[in-house]
Protein backbone atom coordinates (compact mmCIF):
# COMPACT_ATOMS: atom_id res chain seq x y z
CA UNK A 1 0.00 0.00 0.00
CA UNK A 2 1.49 3.39 -0.97
CA UNK A 3 2.23 5.88 1.76
CA UNK A 4 0.79 9.30 1.34
CA UNK A 5 2.67 12.28 2.74
CA UNK A 6 1.01 15.66 3.02
CA UNK A 7 3.20 18.68 3.52
CA UNK A 8 1.51 21.69 5.03
CA UNK A 9 3.09 25.11 4.96
CA UNK A 10 3.31 26.93 8.25
CA UNK A 11 4.34 30.15 6.54
CA UNK A 12 0.94 31.86 6.95
CA UNK A 13 0.95 31.21 10.72
CA UNK A 14 4.59 32.27 11.04
CA UNK A 15 3.94 35.44 9.05
CA UNK A 16 0.89 36.33 11.16
CA UNK A 17 2.79 35.75 14.40
CA UNK A 18 5.78 37.72 13.14
CA UNK A 19 3.61 40.62 12.00
CA UNK A 20 1.85 40.93 15.34
CA UNK A 21 5.14 40.53 17.18
CA UNK A 22 6.86 43.12 15.00
CA UNK A 23 4.13 45.67 15.71
CA UNK A 24 4.46 45.05 19.44
CA UNK A 25 8.26 45.34 19.25
CA UNK A 26 8.00 48.54 17.23
CA UNK A 27 5.78 50.14 19.87
CA UNK A 28 7.95 48.93 22.75
CA UNK A 29 11.10 50.18 21.03
CA UNK A 30 9.47 53.55 20.38
CA UNK A 31 8.74 53.78 24.11
CA UNK A 32 12.37 52.93 24.92
CA UNK A 33 13.68 55.50 22.44
CA UNK A 34 11.37 58.18 23.86
CA UNK A 35 12.50 57.37 27.41
CA UNK A 36 16.16 57.68 26.38
CA UNK A 37 15.45 60.97 24.65
CA UNK A 38 13.69 62.36 27.73
CA UNK A 39 16.60 61.28 29.93
CA UNK A 40 19.30 62.69 27.65
CA UNK A 41 17.83 65.94 26.29
CA UNK A 42 19.32 69.17 27.59
CA UNK A 43 16.73 70.92 29.73
CA UNK A 44 16.26 74.65 30.11
CA UNK A 45 12.50 75.16 30.28
CA UNK A 46 11.62 71.49 29.78
CA UNK A 47 9.51 72.23 26.67
CA UNK A 48 11.47 69.91 24.38
CA UNK A 49 11.57 67.12 26.95
CA UNK A 50 7.85 67.47 27.57
CA UNK A 51 7.10 67.40 23.83
CA UNK A 52 8.55 63.92 23.34
CA UNK A 53 5.73 61.43 22.82
CA UNK A 54 5.03 58.10 21.17
CA UNK A 55 2.34 57.97 18.51
CA UNK A 56 1.18 55.34 16.03
CA UNK A 57 3.76 56.75 13.62
CA UNK A 58 6.69 56.55 16.04
CA UNK A 59 8.30 59.13 18.29
CA UNK A 60 7.41 62.80 17.84
CA UNK A 61 9.52 65.60 19.22
CA UNK A 62 8.83 69.33 19.21
CA UNK A 63 10.33 72.32 20.92
CA UNK A 64 13.92 73.12 20.05
CA UNK A 65 14.81 69.50 19.24
CA UNK A 66 16.60 70.16 15.96
CA UNK A 67 18.52 73.13 17.38
CA UNK A 68 19.65 71.00 20.31
CA UNK A 69 20.50 68.00 18.13
CA UNK A 70 22.55 69.85 15.51
CA UNK A 71 23.40 73.14 17.17
CA UNK A 72 23.24 76.59 15.64
CA UNK A 73 25.81 79.13 14.51
CA UNK A 74 26.34 80.17 18.13
CA UNK A 75 25.27 77.09 20.12
CA UNK A 76 27.05 73.75 20.20
CA UNK A 77 25.12 70.60 19.32
CA UNK A 78 23.74 68.58 22.23
CA UNK A 79 22.65 65.38 20.46
CA UNK A 80 19.94 63.25 22.02
CA UNK A 81 17.73 62.11 19.10
CA UNK A 82 20.11 60.00 17.02
CA UNK A 83 22.01 58.59 20.03
CA UNK A 84 18.70 57.30 21.45
CA UNK A 85 17.74 55.69 18.14
CA UNK A 86 21.20 54.17 17.64
CA UNK A 87 21.24 52.75 21.16
CA UNK A 88 18.02 50.84 20.45
CA UNK A 89 18.83 49.70 16.88
CA UNK A 90 20.70 46.46 17.64
CA UNK A 91 18.38 45.33 20.46
CA UNK A 92 15.35 45.99 18.23
CA UNK A 93 16.80 44.00 15.34
CA UNK A 94 17.65 41.17 17.74
CA UNK A 95 14.09 41.05 19.03
CA UNK A 96 12.76 41.04 15.46
CA UNK A 97 15.06 38.18 14.51
CA UNK A 98 13.84 36.21 17.53
CA UNK A 99 10.31 36.31 16.09
CA UNK A 100 11.46 34.04 13.26
CA UNK A 101 13.26 31.46 15.39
Amino acid sequence: MPTRVVLTSRLPQIAARASAGAEAQERATSERVAARMRADVAVDTGATRDSIRVTDKGVEVGGAALYLEYGTHDTAAQPFLLPAVEAERAPFLGRLAALFR
